[in-house]
């Protein structure tokens, strides 16, 4: 079997009402410490630290990718507080995301850490969608290989800021979009 040319997602997917979110997290199977949604025209709707509630480890991902600590984060609002207003922002709305795995999986460590509602999002993955774009096909694997978020904007000439990845994911969708 071989890679046959799919139609692009993104037109089909941006025509319905839609957000833009980006987490950070503690780790891979860790809290949710940040997290941002973006509106359908590039407007930052939230954008936030999330309270760790417990230590954020010294040395984690966290604190060595995206230099979150525990004193930077000591003030945020708490998960359980921020709940209401991510299913406001997110409710009846297609959620793109980068790396949808991801997302759903710390959505539901972070649920189940602080024992709160699991919020179930419609999420469309921009990861995907990026790969499957550009066309970057293993034969080896039979599948679309994943592109990272920074390479994926660099290679379309979108200024990347790490501190804004909702408006990355904005920015690139727009982009692709026309691919």
């Amino acid at each position: 079997m071989t890679n046959t040319t799919t139609p692009n997602p993104l037109p089909e997917v941006l025509s319905k009402d839609h957000v833009f979110l980006s987490v950070e997290s503690t780790d891979l199977n860790g809290r949710i410490i940040k997290i941002q949604i973006v509106d359908h025209q590039g407007n930052f709707l939230l954008d936030t630290l999330v309270h760790p509630r417990w230590k954020i480890k010294e040395n984690c991902e966290a604190s060595r990718k995206h230099r979150i600590t525990n004193a930077i984060a000591k003030d945020a609002p708490r998960w359980k507080d921020l709940l209401p207003t991510i299913k406001k922002l997110t409710a009846g709305k297609k959620v793109i995301v980068y790396n949808d795995k991801f997302v759903n999986a710390v959505f539901y460590t972070t649920s189940a850490k602080y024992k709160t509602e699991f919020i179930t999002l419609d999420l469309f993955c921009l990861m995907a969608a990026t790969a499957q774009i550009i066309g970057a096909w293993s034969e080896y694997r039979q599948d679309y290989i994943p592109i990272k978020l920074f390479n994926a904007c660099y290679d379309n000439d979108i200024n990347y800021n790490d501190n804004k990845k909702a408006l990355m994911l904005y920015k690139l969708a727009d982009f692709l979009k026309t691919k």
